[in-house]
């Protein structure tokens, strides 16, 4: 027959900041509730699913800290209280939740890991208290005194994703506890001095690194590469990544499970095996670049991207279930392309460049002059990307089409080529054959042919692939080189998924590779005034290495801004930029 009311507070705040309202108990459990009369919250530093750190101001906040004599004459030195707990807001019940401590977030390896959350998860399956767990951004230390070491490792594991060298377990040590009876981490944490802790490498997993590159906090044994949006941009840098601790990855890693990526031994040699992708991109960026700088004319390497675009796409975009996965996915591929596009040529107007407003909308090879000379034809390869990826994404989000895909994979790219043949015919030339050649409907059946390519994975299906490409490639330039650097090109694809390359040139391929997007959108604004300083010759390497260089610093500068939203903790953000930054 009594009203009970949850309360919620701190010393620092004469101990009362919430309440919960009798009436809301039994539907919400777990809240703290609303802010005492004359008091407020708010959320700092909210992540995407809402939670932030709880900041109270009122009348009940305290005067400061005082360290010495001196600052109790100090008077009021702050008007809010920065609690340091993690909580949701309600708005049904307009009520708060504590979801866990700032201070007990930690990352091994990449993976973001609520040390409350594993403890909660712990005591719930042993159906006991008795359990602590601390940790660093190594491992994690779990004490449950009396416990079954072999369930509590199952079940962190399946939480955390770390393999079992970075799960410290003590069943035999009662859980220390302060004066006040609160649990003392500190002490739990101390286990990672001991032996139990000396065995424990600093290798990273599978998981941890698909989750670097992917941006992920939390990443399952059952996800893939492909299932996690991964995408042709973040592949090389896994793929070598995952190389470089694993040994040689099977051709088809991207589609297993993570937890089935295990290491595979082999001894170190002066050469190493690349996926012919990876090689290709290099090769074909460089080529632009040169050829675009009037260093040396070599064309070809943008269609040849194309025939990759589409290859890749077939790998990584098309698997994807369900549908609205795979759009999520394509827009975040399109989006990451586009805007750093607009970024440079806003900063490439500015230095005097004549982009036309349909540049920024991406329509410019329909909508500009028809002269080839103009600098509108400069993102003529971003425009035609981006309209391939939404015409695919549109029409494989038909249930029937998709159906079609899915049961014909080899016939259904091939009557794609087809029909995507028949618009580099004369009336599709829009009074301008030269310009075909930058038009998404002129040169969306290169896409087709990489797409065609990539499904070929069968002998027989090789060797028709192999006509297909010797027969439609020559003659559409109307310039025999660039035509057969293509078709070679391609022919090397279709039969070589893996080529062989020198173990020092991995590395360099891979970034060109990596960056090769990035390369191509800043390279018309960086190398002429390179070349007025140093010349043409001496300004093509500094032009490929700009690149490489601004899309490291946006991607790394992106990945602290998030990380800074997502954990609220400057001192956190500021190691981390130390880490990334070590030269500044």
């Amino acid at each position: 027959g009594c009203e009970f009311f949850v309360m919620y507070g701190q010393t620092e705040a004469t101990a009362r900041m919430a309440y919960l309202p009798p009436s809301l108990a039994s539907r919400y459990p777990s809240a703290i509730g609303r802010p005492i009369d004359g008091g407020e919250f708010r959320l700092d530093n909210r992540t995407a699913d809402g939670v932030g750190e709880v900041v109270y101001r009122g009348p009940n906040v305290m005067m400061g800290y005082a360290d010495q004599d001196e600052d109790l004459a100090l008077g009021q030195t702050i008007d809010e209280l920065r609690t340091g707990d993690l909580a949701r807001f309600h708005a049904v019940g307009e009520v708060y939740e504590i979801v866990g401590r700032n201070s007990r977030f930690v990352k091994p390896f990449g993976l973001r890991i609520d040390l409350d959350a594993v403890e909660a998860e712990v005591r719930s399956r042993l159906d006991t208290d008795e359990v602590a767990v601390a940790g660093d951004d190594q491992s994690i230390m779990i004490s449950a005194p009396g416990g079954d070491r072999n369930a509590i490792e199952s079940m962190v594991r399946a939480r955390t994703n770390l393999p079992t060298s970075h799960i410290v377990i003590d069943t035999t040590t009662s859980i220390s506890r302060t004066a006040s009876g609160k649990i003392d981490y500190a002490a739990v944490a101390s286990v990672a001095n001991s032996d139990a802790r000396s065995d424990c490498p600093t290798t990273p997993t599978a998981a941890g690194i698909i989750g670097i590159v992917l941006g992920r906090a939390s990443v399952s044994p059952h996800d893939t590469f492909v299932s996690l949006g991964g995408d042709s941009l973040s592949y090389v840098e896994c793929s070598i990544r995952l190389e470089s601790v694993l040994g040689q990855l099977p051709p088809d890693w991207h589609l297993r499970p993570i937890g089935t990526l295990q290491p595979r031994p082999r001894p170190r040699r002066a050469f190493a095996t690349i996926d012919t992708t990876v090689a290709l991109r290099a090769i074909a960026i460089c080529l632009v670049v040169a050829t675009h700088m009037h260093l040396w004319f070599f064309p070809g390497g943008a269609h040849l991207l194309l025939a990759v675009v589409g290859y890749n796409l077939s790998r990584f975009l098309l698997p994807i279930e369900p549908v609205r996965e795979r759009v999520n996915s394509a827009a975040r591929t399109i989006a990451r392309i586009a805007v750093p596009t607009i970024a440079m040529v806003g900063i490439g107007t500015l230095l005097g460049a004549t982009y036309g407003v349909g540049t920024l909308f991406f329509v410019n090879n329909y909508t500009g002059p028809a002269s080839h000379a103009l600098d509108h034809w400069h993102f003529w390869f971003i425009e035609v990307f981006i309209h391939i990826v939404v015409v695919l994404s549109l029409l494989l989000a038909v249930p029937s089409v998709r159906r079609l895909e899915r049961r014909f994979s080899y016939l259904f790219p091939l009557a794609v080529l087809a029909v995507m043949l028949v618009f580099r015919m004369e009336w599709a030339w829009m009074g301008d054959w030269y310009n075909l050649r930058f038009r998404t409907h002129g040169v969306a059946w290169l896409v087709a042919l990489g797409w065609l390519v990539h499904r070929s994975d069968t002998t027989p299906k090789r060797l028709i692939a192999a006509a297909i490409v010797l027969l439609v490639v020559p003659d559409f330039f109307q310039y025999a080189p660039r035509e057969a650097f293509i078709a070679c090109s391609l022919l090397v694809l279709l039969w070589c998924r893996e080529i062989t390359v020198p173990r020092l040139a991995v590395r360099p391929l891979a970034l060109l590779a990596s960056y090769s997007m990035w390369i191509y959108i800043t390279h018309f604004t960086i190398w002429p005034p390179l070349v007025e300083v140093l010349g043409i010759e001496a300004a093509y390497v500094p032009t490929l290495l700009g690149g490489v260089a601004i899309g490291i610093t946006v991607e790394r500068t992106a990945a602290l801004v998030k990380n800074a939203a997502a954990s609220g903790n400057a001192a956190r953000t500021l190691s981390l930029v130390r880490i990334a930054y070590p030269e500044r």
